[in-house]
């Protein structure tokens, strides 16, 4: 099974709800706001999901991408209502990721999302909480982000 945070998480449902899930990740290393857009969100159009998940715009941040604010107005209107739309986690930028997050959080208020918190899940300590790369989390840090999306879908019952 995945061990990132999707995995985890469906793990969850499928204790929680006695039945198997099907999971479909789309997610790709390195995309950003407009690659969701592009590639992403059509393929989702065409799978009818009971629940969608959404983290991006970190890799906006590390490339300085422009426009992340218009791309993740865009993608959340585009998610199905009920969708998990995550906010930044922290240690990357964060007075950039600060303002983004207050964009993802009216957002997600907007267009009936369910907020992840992933910036309240991820401070420091950090040590031991990065895969080699120094950017994505590793198999401990991945905990802490299935964590904040499971308090997400707690928050429905």
């Amino acid at each position: 099974m995945d061990r990132g945070y999707v995995g985890r998480v469906r793990a969850w449902l499928e204790e929680r709800d006695g039945v198997r899930w099907r999971v479909v990740n789309l997610s790709r290393s390195g995309a950003r706001a407009v690659d969701v857009l592009a590639e992403e969100l059509p393929a989702v159009a065409n799978l009818a999901p009971d629940l969608v998940s959404c983290a991006v715009g970190a890799n906006d941040l590390l490339r300085r991408s422009g426009g992340l604010p218009a791309a993740l107005a865009d993608i959340a209107a585009a998610l199905p209502p009920g969708s998990l739309l995550a906010n930044l986690p922290r240690g990357l930028r964060e007075a950039q990721a600060r303002g983004v997050n207050d964009v993802i959080a009216g957002l997600a208020e907007g267009h009936h999302l369910r907020l992840v918190d992933l910036w309240s899940a991820t401070g420091p300590p950090w040590r031991g909480k990065y895969a080699a790369d120094w950017f994505h989390p590793n198999d401990l840090g991945y905990e802490d982000w299935a964590r904040a999306f499971l308090a997400a879908l707690a928050d429905e019952a």
